[in-house]
């Protein structure tokens, strides 16, 4: 500490002696500030760029650590001739006079001008890789979490309600870089539901920087949504229907009003869809000698419904401080009614069939407040606070009633049985950062955040006896999971050189929690004090090379869906359960990338300890199999992939993305572990065609390979797709989609077979995914950008800072 002192004020006042040398002005037109305006400073011999700045709401720019030389000043801005002054000295000994800059008006007005340029549908970065939902065709109208199923290295178990990315459970998902903090069973319905227009951007990041929770031992999946730029009023109108075996209806509008300091937005979107999901399952049990095959067939209809809300407003005190306020939410409403049929029968002869109709809800309310405070002290340190206040609730009523019949029709019993599930949950949240440029080559970013949070899982399962409902203890009980966490971070970006850069940081979290039954206690206490460290390395080979070096530690602490023994049936004698011994996944993580111009080739290892995965159970006795997590010693995963575009025509453009897997699996079975290894392989190709008359025709196609997943496996899948667009104005949009034209790939099958120990099991899930979808959107409001200004939220900060 001694020495660390007279370090940081002598780093300090060598940033303070850098700081005399600066360039600054003011920059108008007709006698008003033009904001946002373009400055660069470049070398006069190859116009490359040395320094850059944008000016603030009153015009004004400071370009700050310019080193004395000789510099070509550039500015400007959409809408306005460019100025230029060709020599610009810079000298310690005579300081620049500030400039005052005047801009003159192209003679066209910016509402003709038609902005054609667009985003690559992938962008690699250091420690992501960005899905531009906006780039594709197949997007709109679609939903988030069909978007998600086609991005590289992502995968959706539906069965288990998980969500894989690069092989791996454990994702954390975000929206606008806030944790969509809800179990993940209702997470995938919920993105289900999310529509697609109202999306930007999905990061996949597979190794997060220490600015973000440690939570999420696969990585993180942050959706950025639409954020309006244009001053005045802005108002987009989407309206989208659909039709696949049932019809989807969907629709959004999108208001945003910028005024000078003062902005405020409102979303508001439902989506209504009938879909229909089909689920077989083959299974067999041997007990005392006695096989018995039991075949069961359910057939799900759904309704459901997705009704989001958004508002908010952002109001900049001064240049350099922001306050904003933001309330959303969202009602979300789910109803089947199942038919389920099965047939048993026995080595002996025997044989009965139970059926099960089922009528099941499960609606989800939500509602958030958020508070966030930005000020920038100079343009060397800037601070951020967020305080979030998030509260949820979840009914999950089913009514259930059973009948089992002799192979000549008679009924030999009946049972009418319910469930009932409440849960809700409370969170508070509070999260600080602060970034400092300590000198022109290191800059300090450091944070704490606090989380308070409450759960509570109200379940019963009853059976109807004697006119009366009677709970079953097994399956009847309320959780209680109190958690507390606390982190503190540091990181620093060191940039040596304008070809080399690192970027190194530690999160300190401590973690707390207690669950609690009211029927057994304390069922699981955990309180640990633990870092996780990370660090980034960039090498700019050349101008079209780089190379890109991480390592990461995560964890993923289990939910309280796998802890608590909540009771979902699936048909006769097969249902999905929790474990309360289930402990959290720590994961390590190394990645390297090498990127020749548009070619990208990853390479990743990792490897987890108890890392988490859904595994049958038998009971043999009673020919029951119960579906819950539990935990593997040991899971280490390498991957290679290679992502490429290749212009074909000035109109044709293909998109190619390869990825291979290597796993080696440790699951349990009876209490011993086997050792399981892996390899598979997966691929997306997109094919992009620009036409006359602004068509757009998008062709794609993904395939997988089979793979093991715990004791089972998946088999291979494949789907193709198709989009058109057609812009008919700058305003006036229609596109038409067809998703996995072929039915290939609409389903998630997974099958054991491990009759030594009793396992054999087939398990087939029919996925609505050939469907039709036409979309149109319509922008009202300003479409000028001459003043446009961007909305920043509480997290955008950090995300850029990342980057």
């Amino acid at each position: 500490m001694k020495n660390l002192i007279p370090f940081l004020l002598f780093v300090q006042i060598a940033s303070i002696g850098w700081a005399q040398n600066q360039v600054q002005g003011k920059v108008t037109s007709q006698n008003e500030p033009i904001p946002f305006a373009n400055v660069l400073l470049l070398n006069p011999t190859n116009q490359s760029l040395v320094k850059g700045a944008v000016t603030d709401d009153k015009g004004v720019f400071i370009i700050q650590q310019v080193k004395p030389g000789t510099y070509t000043l550039k500015i400007s801005m959409i809408g306005y001739q460019t100025f230029v002054v060709p020599k610009v000295h810079v000298s310690s000994a005579k300081p620049l006079s500030p400039f005052q800059v005047t801009l003159a008006e192209h003679k066209e007005t910016l509402s003709a001008v038609t902005v054609t340029a667009q985003k690559p549908l992938l962008e690699q970065r250091i420690d992501r890789t960005v899905v531009n939902v906006q780039s594709s065709i197949i997007a709109k109208g679609s939903d988030i979490l069909t978007i998600l199923e086609r991005s590289p290295g992502i995968e959706i178990d539906r069965i288990n309600g998980q969500i894989q990315m690069q092989g791996k459970a454990g994702v954390l998902v975000m929206l606008d870089g806030k944790i969509m903090r809800m179990e993940m069973a209702g997470l995938i319905q919920l993105l289900q539901g999310m529509n697609s227009d109202n999306v930007v951007s999905i990061e996949l990041i597979t190794a997060p920087p220490a600015s973000f929770d440690a939570e999420g031992n696969a990585g993180i999946i942050n959706i950025i949504t639409k954020k309006q730029q244009a001053e005045g009023l802005n108002l987009i109108v989407n309206a989208n229907t659909a039709y696949g075996l049932r019809p989807k209806y969907g629709g959004s509008v999108n208001l945003n009003i910028r005024q000078n300091r003062f902005n405020f937005f409102a979303d508001l979107s439902g989506n209504y869809s009938l879909v229909k999901h089909d689920v077989t399952i083959d299974r067999q049990n041997t007990h005392n000698g006695v096989v018995t095959n039991t075949h069961i067939l359910a057939l799900r209809p759904a309704q459901t419904g997705l009704y989001n809300y958004r508002a908010g407003i952002d109001y900049d005190v001064s240049q350099r401080t922001t306050v904003g306020v933001l309330f959303a939410g969202y009602l979300r409403t789910w109803a089947m009614d199942t038919d389920v049929s099965a047939r048993v029968e026995d080595n002996t002869g025997q044989s009965f069939t139970p059926s099960i109709d089922a009528f099941e809800r499960n609606d989800w309310q939500h509602w958030m407040f958020n508070f966030n405070f930005r000020h920038q002290f100079s343009d060397k340190s800037r601070l951020s606070f967020d305080v979030d206040y998030l509260h949820f609730f979840e009914q999950n009523p089913t009514d259930y009633t059973e009948a089992i019949t002799d192979p000549n029709g008679t009924t030999l019993n009946t049972r009418e049985f319910i469930s009932r599930k409440i849960t809700p949950i409370k969170f508070k949240v509070a999260k600080l950062d602060y970034t400092q440029s300590l000198t022109p080559i290191l800059e300090l970013s450091t944070g704490l955040k606090g989380s308070l949070s409450s759960f509570t899982n109200d379940l019963q399962l009853a059976n109807l006896e004697n006119n009366r409902w009677v709970d079953d203890p097994r399956f009847t009980d309320v959780f209680r999971l109190e958690e507390q966490l606390g982190a503190i971070y540091s990181s620093l970006d060191f940039k040596p050189s304008g070809k080399l850069s690192f970027k190194a940081g530690v999160r300190l979290e401590y973690y707390n929690s207690d669950l609690i039954s009211n029927t057994e206690g304390d069922i699981l206490l955990q309180n640990y004090l633990r870092a996780f460290p990370s660090a980034y390395l960039n090498y700019q080979v050349s101008k079209n090379q780089r190379f890109q070096l991480s390592y990461t530690e995560r964890i993923t602490r289990p939910s309280i869906r796998n802890i608590a023994p909540a009771f979902m049936v699936w048909g006769y004698n097969t249902i999905l359960g929790g474990n309360p011994d289930i402990r959290p996944t720590i994961s390590r993580r190394i990645n390297t990338s090498y990127q020749w111009g548009s070619f990208l080739l990853q390479l990743q290892f990792t490897d987890d300890d108890n890392a988490l995965t859904y595994q049958p159970e038998v009971f043999a006795e009673d020919n029951l199999i119960l579906t819950r997590s539990t935990n593997m010693p040991d899971f280490k995963t390498a991957m290679i992939g290679i992502n490429f575009p290749i212009t074909i025509t000035k109109w044709w453009e293909s998109r190619y993305s390869i990825s291979a897997y290597w796993q080696r699996l440790q699951p349990q079975i009876e209490g011993r572990p086997i050792i399981y290894t892996n390899a598979y392989v997966r691929g997306n190709i997109t094919q992009t065609f620009k036409l006359p008359q602004q068509w757009a025709i998008e062709l794609s196609a993904q395939a997988n390979s089979s793979q093991r997943i715990g004791v089972g496996s998946l088999p291979e899948q494949a789907s193709f797709n198709l989009g058109v667009k057609k812009t008919f104005s700058s305003r006036f949009s229609m596109a038409f989609s067809w998703t996995d034209m072929f039915n290939l790939g609409s389903f998630y099958k997974f099958r054991i077979n491990e009759p030594s120990v009793n396992m054999v099991y087939d398990w087939h899930y029919d996925i609505e995914g050939n469907i039709f979808r036409i979309n149109f959107t319509y922008n009202f409001g300003n479409m000028k950008l001459r003043k446009a200004k961007n909305r920043r939220t509480g997290s955008e900060e950090e995300r850029r800072r990342t980057q």
